[in-house]
This record gives C-alpha cells, structure tokens and sequence, in this order.
C-alpha cells in the first residue's frame, strides 16, 4: 500500500462523524443535523412554547414570538441547505426560520459582520409545510480567526397568534465535512503543488498525522510502500486514539 492511497484512507476515517441523523452518513456525502422545537429558548419573557401535537411548538398565548437556538457542526463543516417544518393557519402573519452567523470583534482584528445566511418562511397556505432554500453560497463553519470568534444560530420569528395556529417542529440543515483547500507551498520536496495528491498530503501534515518520511530534507516518499507499523501510526492520529487511564 502506498502512502498516497494512505493518505486518502486516513481522510476518510477522519470524516466518519460520532453521530448522525442518517445511517447511510458518512465521509463527504450530505448529512444532516436537526434543530428541534425542543432546543429553542424564548428571547423574551412571554409568550413561551407550548405544546401542540407532533412535536410542533407555538406561543401560549396571541403574541408574536421570538426563539433561537444554538448549531453546532464541526469546524470546516460546509452547509448547503436549511429546512424547515411549520403549521400554519394564522392570518396574522407567517412563521420565518433564519440561519445566522454571528461576529464578536477581537482586539486588533479587522472589524466582521453578522450574517444572515438563509431565511426560509411558511407560505400562508393552511396546513403543515416544509419551506426549504439553499444557501446563496456554501458556509463554511469557522468559530474564530483572528479577528473575530463566531457562532450559530437559528432564530425563529412567529406571528401574533398561538400553536393550534402557527407553530413549528424543526430545521434541518444539510451540511458535509470537506478537505481543506491546497497551500501556495509545498510542505514536502517530493510533494510540489503539480503532485495529484498535493492537497491530500498537504490535508495530513496539516493536521499532524504524518510528518512524513524525512525531516531534513523534509520529504514525504509518496511513492513508497507503507508497512503495517507506519499504517498504524496514520490511523492513530487520525482517530485520536488513545488507552484510558
């Protein structure tokens, strides 16, 4: 087995996610991660969630809501596509869903923005309704730079009514774990930016699982056979494997 092909394997290993909404998930295809009514806050004091049936949530009593809830994918996640599902009946508005990236300035740092990445809302037909949209661009999930840490959020807009009216279940967004782009520069002599498998190597030194095969010069020996000890170390690091204590 040669290191190259390695290299592709230990990836793959690293894109299996701990869980996920989907069994047939995994490596990059899409994924999904669900947002239920359940994990959504009030931003105000009334009116709160109350219960209607399938799970939906609305207002307890005849007020427009707001609510919000934390999304947690792993960093360099890319997401795609947001949906969400609602009931709605109400003439008094409709029910919006929208996907935020929120900036908190650090010192020294170029000032950033909030951003409203996709809003997706209920169509005023009576009934229960899927309304999805794809993102203008694909997001890619960064929590901090060095200007700024970031989160995000899904916030949820309701009208002036109460859950047998207007209420919500869920937003799912659609999302896939990515290799990192290519550097500028070769890490390893033997690996220059023309190699086919550049970024792939490049992915690897990048996050510590291979050192390559020489430091001085530093080289990576793509086109050498790997043995089942160096195969080890690969999969360890890549898996973060370790003995308890």
């Amino acid at each position: 087995m040669k290191k190259t092909t390695l290299a592709l394997i230990a990836l793959s290993c690293l894109m299996i996610p701990l869980a996920s909404v989907a069994q047939e998930s995994f490596g990059g295809q899409t994924q999904l991660y669900v947002v239920g009514a359940y994990k959504f806050i009030p931003r105000q004091v009334s009116p709160n969630w109350t219960a209607e049936q399938f799970h939906f949530f609305g207002n307890d009593v005849a007020s427009s809501g707001s609510y919000g809830a934390s999304v947690d994918l792993p960093a360099g996640a890319s997401i795609t596509r947001m949906e969400c599902h609602f009931k709605d009946s109400s003439a008094a508005g409709d029910i919006t869903a929208t996907l935020i990236r929120s900036a908190v300035n650090l010192p020294g740092g170029t000032p950033q923005a909030s951003v409203i990445l996709v809003t997706v809302s209920s169509s005023g037909i009576s009934g229960y309704q899927i309304a999805s949209a794809n993102l203008t661009a694909p997001e890619t999930v960064h929590y901090r730079t060095a200007s700024a840490s970031y989160m995000y959020s899904i916030g949820v807009q309701t009208p002036a009514d109460t859950a047998t009216n207007a209420s919500f279940r869920d937003c799912v967004l659609e999302w896939n774990l990515q290799v990192s782009p290519a550097p500028g520069t070769a890490t390893f002599q033997d690996v220059p930016v023309s190699h086919v498998f550049f970024q792939y190597i490049e992915a690897l030194a990048a996050s510590g699982i291979t050192t390559g095969c020489s430091a001085s010069p530093p080289l990576y020996c793509p086109n050498d056979p790997l043995t089942r000890g160096q195969m080890a170390v690969f999969l360890a690091r890549a898996l973060g494997l370790h003995f308890p204590n």
